[in-house]
């Protein structure tokens, strides 16, 4: 009954307005630093759900650096982001968040440096380890130095 392209919007912007909206509510009961850690906790746990779903979603067998690029492009193409793909260095740079767009149109933009500090490294560093990739290094950080951010993953603990 509806097209593809209005269910997505739909849900897309569930999944954004839940997670903001369980952090402020947490945040109201608990305090600030109190949701942070709660929140790093759902996303230790959630992109590992993601990447198992993309895995099926795209029958992604293999483990590595490849794999993983494969599966993060899903990831952020569904979620908006603006980036690109440095396939022989293994970085991914970000030069738009929707996550950013999100805390700048909430009037909370005083909170990307401490949200995005822990919960970018925390969500990629573990959408790694589901395809073995163990090297995770976040250089620059678009909502804490501006510009874009460098995500560098590798096949070494770093």
């Amino acid at each position: 009954m509806y097209s593809p392209d209005i269910l997505n919007k739909y849900f897309k912007r569930s999944y954004f307005a839940v997670d903001g909206l369980w952090f402020m509510k947490v945040e109201e009961m608990y305090g600030f630093d109190s949701a942070l850690n709660i929140d790093v906790k759902v996303w230790e746990i959630l992109p590992k759900i993601q990447a198992r779903e993309v895995r099926k979603l795209l029958m992604i067998k293999d483990d590595g650096i490849e794999p993983l690029f494969k599966a993060l492009q899903l990831k952020l193409e569904a979620e908006g982001y603006v980036y690109s793909i440095d396939h022989k260095q293994g970085v991914i740079e970000i030069r738009q968040c929707p996550w950013i767009k999100l805390l700048e149109k909430s009037g909370r933009t005083h909170l990307k440096e401490k949200i995005g500090g822990v919960i970018c490294s925390t969500e990629f560093r573990t959408w790694g380890g589901e395809f073995n990739v163990s090297g995770f290094k976040l250089d620059n950080r678009g909502c804490c130095e501006g510009g874009n951010c460098r995500l560098f993953f590798s096949n070494q603990s770093e």
